[in-house]
């Protein structure tokens, strides 16, 4: 594996990692979407000092947002790390329920 390739692979796993820990701590469904804000507004932070670097000036917010792509990668991993951390915490709350009645 090359150093490249073993950058991204721990990138994706933090994306993903990041979003299933925000999904977890929040409320089933409701969890999700701070989750998905989150990776959102990370990518479109990425993309203004990508544009800073570039041009050495300050792009406006229209700007960077025609930029975002929101099924690129980083947001794929960071959406399966939403869904998943959401499917973790209704798994528990079920469990909790069915066993000790809460």
């Amino acid at each position: 594996m090359k150093y490249s390739d073993h950058k991204e692979f721990k990138d994706q796993t933090w994306h993903t990692l990041s979003c299933f820990g925000i999904a977890f701590v929040g409320l089933p469904v409701i969890g999700i979407i701070p989750a998905v804000l989150f990776a959102i507004t990370r990518e479109y932070y990425q993309e203004k000092r990508k544009m800073e670097a570039a041009r050495r000036i300050e792009p406006t917010f229209f700007q960077v947002i025609e930029l975002v792509d929101l099924w690129k990668l980083d947001l794929k991993f960071s959406y399966l790390g939403a869904v998943l951390g959401n499917l973790a915490i209704s798994i528990v709350l079920f469990v909790l329920w069915k066993v000790y009645g809460y």
